[in-house]
């Protein structure tokens, strides 16, 4: 089961169970979160592809001094 994806079962909180819309909000915010991290990786993953030339070509540099 995926976390924050309740069914009416006894597994769910009695929160989520009593009122669905807390459910709904926990999904929401389960897919915002999901949403900032991929942000945060893929912005992680660019820094990362726009430092390497860099490094690669001051190492060069001072490979030739």
């Amino acid at each position: 089961m995926a976390r924050g994806r309740f069914e009416l079962s006894s597994e769910a909180p009695i929160a989520y169970r009593k009122t669905p819309i807390a459910g709904y909000f926990a999904d929401a915010f389960d897919l915002e979160v999901g949403f900032w991290i991929r942000t945060l990786f893929s912005v992680l993953l660019l820094v990362i592809a726009l430092l390497i030339p860099k490094v690669v070509e001051r190492n060069q540099e001072s490979e030739r001094t």
